[in-house]
């Protein structure tokens, strides 16, 4: 899913530092930022981190439990979906906080917004195939 890197002159922006990510903003402030989200970020974060915590243990008590010969232990990867990512900022925080991810599929509806999304993957020195940057309607997403 290797696609080339997005082109941009970083003078044209302003970096925005939160949690371990930090995001390129245009400083004619073309994409919204709200930092009283900020927490709101934090806390899905530590929701995704302790409900990956719980399904990992969860599944490897049933492995443990399990005497089926040549068992196989199980995947403990997850997917994200941000349907409406606009500048990409969480699934940023996200690739970049969280252990285990498959992949992220971060969706805007607004080309500008997948810009930005793409931009701040590579930014950030994120995968293309871990973020996965996506325009498309949430609902069909």
């Amino acid at each position: 899913m290797a696609s080339e890197a997005p082109v941009y002159n970083i003078e044209d922006y302003q970096e925005v530092k939160e949690g371990q990510a930090t995001i390129l903003f245009p400083k004619h402030n073309e994409v919204f930022y709200n930092p009283v989200q900020q927490f709101n970020r934090d806390m899905s974060i530590a929701g995704i981190k302790t409900w990956r915590d719980i399904m990992k243990e969860e599944k490897m008590g049933r492995y443990n439990k399990s005497t089926r010969p040549g068992k196989v232990a199980p995947k403990t990867t997850i997917k994200i979906l941000e349907a409406l990512a606009a500048s990409g900022l969480r699934s940023v925080r996200y690739a970049k906080e969280i252990d285990g991810l498959d992949y992220i599929l971060t969706n805007d509806l607004l080309a500008d917004a997948v810009e930005s999304i793409k931009r701040n993957v590579h930014f950030n020195g994120l995968s293309q195939d871990l973020v996965r940057a996506n325009q498309g309607d949430a609902v069909s997403v």
